[in-house]
């Protein structure tokens, strides 16, 4: 097929997402074929983020290294919750509205998880794909056809 209209591109963007989400939900360690605990990292953990994150440290095997946001509030939030949870203080990225670059360049993640307003939505997951992780958004992921084709073209070459 070499055309791919977009209300089928964005069905099986959704069914793709469905089935890795049970799959991580189910045992996320055998979901990415890992022998130790599945390492997310979380860009945005206000409003929705929050309760992302909130579901992470909820299930066995998963740990956050690193959190990502740009309210300090939020970020400090974050990190006494995953402090109080049992896991180690997670590692801050909070210099500014593109730090998300750098916790994907230089943090040793599985996933990231993006939970950040719409217009950041590609940026953040092309950002953690070409850095050797995967991503993971709610939709939108992309706001114009030139970025979801670059998120499938970033897929395809870095199999992320």
């Amino acid at each position: 097929m070499n055309s791919l209209d977009r209300r089928y591109f964005l069905k099986l963007s959704t069914l793709a997402l469905g089935g890795i989400s049970m799959g991580l939900l189910s045992n996320p360690s055998k979901a990415v074929g890992l022998k130790q605990n599945l390492r997310l990292g979380f860009v945005g953990i206000g409003g929705r983020g929050s309760y992302h994150l909130d579901t992470a440290l909820g299930i066995t095997g998963v740990e956050i290294p690193a959190i990502c946001d740009i309210d300090p509030k939020n970020l400090y939030q974050a990190k006494r919750w995953i402090e109080e949870s049992g896991q180690p203080s997670p590692r801050l990225y909070d210099r500014g509205p593109t730090d998300f670059i750098r916790l994907c360049e230089e943090e040793e993640l599985d996933a990231v998880i993006c939970a950040t307003p719409w217009d950041t939505h590609a940026p953040v997951c092309l950002a953690a794909m070409r850095n050797g992780k995967h991503a993971a958004c709610e939709v939108p992921i992309a706001q114009t056809l030139e970025e979801a084709w670059e998120l499938v073209e970033t897929f395809e070459s870095t199999g992320k």
